[in-house]
């Protein structure tokens, strides 16, 4: 009995020793594993930090390249050399030659002479604006000169008319101052009386003749208005042309203004103390 109780006690001493044995081991190896991670993560490291400062050695070698290429850049001479230009080309030189009476007539302002502008006026009125390119003054040239002209012919024919009344009716009565003959009697002066009216009734008459007389006076008066009305139109025309054609380029200031102020005078010597409204006027 007590040495199936010492071969137990041997057999649970040996199976721990083995347990123990073996935990040592799977110990052993779990450390040994640890330390093999931490050297191949130290290593690891190592090499990065290798990498990175040669890198960073490398970057600083080519800073050093670089400014030193500048600072030999900047103590060399500089070299100075002709712009490329358009022009430098022979073949676009010569196109733009073969070109330039192409575009210097579109690109050339006219210019009217003005010699010329108010010799074509003369020669007919509203030639020197159609000349002048001053197309927008036609309607007033040639509606001024038309109402003259309507106005000369109106005026005229009515003068005539009481011309040959007034005339007739003066050699009518001298004729005949009974008033006997009415055959005789012209009939310019009858047209003026009433159709029923009797003709010898007007022939002595003197205010009948004077109402004639001023009648003819006052058409013959403003027939020769209109005549000289419409001579002084047309040298205005004539003038209009010239100085069109001498200020065609004349170049007018955008900046027309009026500016109103009021202002006041001091007094003076001469002239006592004023007040007033000054005129400014810009262009």
């Amino acid at each position: 009995m007590q040495k199936a109780r010492d071969i137990n006690r041997w057999i649970i001493t040996v199976l721990y020793v083995m347990v123990i044995s073996a935990a040592g081991q799977v110990c052993a190896a779990s450390s040994q594993h640890d330390e093999t991670r931490q050297d191949d993560t130290l290593h690891n490291n190592d090499a990065r930090h290798g990498e990175t400062r040669q890198d960073n050695d490398t970057r600083q070698d080519e800073t050093r390249q670089d400014n030193d290429a500048r600072q030999d850049n900047d103590a060399r001479p500089v070299e100075t050399e002709h712009a490329p230009s358009l022009y430098d080309d022979d073949d676009t030189r010569h196109i733009m030659q073969d070109t330039a009476h192409l575009i210097t007539p579109d690109l050339k302002l006219f210019k009217p002479n003005p010699q010329k502008a108010w010799l074509m006026a003369m020669a007919f009125p509203g030639v020197g604006q159609i000349y002048n390119r001053q197309y927008w003054k036609l309607p007033i040239v040639y509606g001024g000169l038309m109402g003259f002209i309507y106005a000369i012919s109106w005026n005229n024919k009515n003068y005539q008319d009481y011309r040959s009344a007034y005339f007739d009716i003066v050699k009518d009565a001298m004729n005949d101052p009974q008033a006997l003959n009415p055959d005789s009697w012209s009939q310019s002066w009858q047209d003026f009386i009433s159709a029923n009216a009797n003709p010898a009734s007007y022939l002595n008459n003197v205010q009948f003749q004077n109402n004639l007389k001023s009648g003819k006076d006052f058409y013959r008066r403003y027939r020769d208005l209109s005549i000289i009305l419409s001579v002084v139109l047309y040298f205005i025309c004539v003038a209009d042309s010239y100085v069109d054609a001498q200020m065609f380029d004349f170049d007018v200031s955008p900046d027309l203004s009026m500016r109103l102020a009021p202002e006041i005078k001091p007094a003076t010597f001469a002239s006592p103390h004023s007040f007033g409204l000054s005129i400014c006027m810009t262009f």
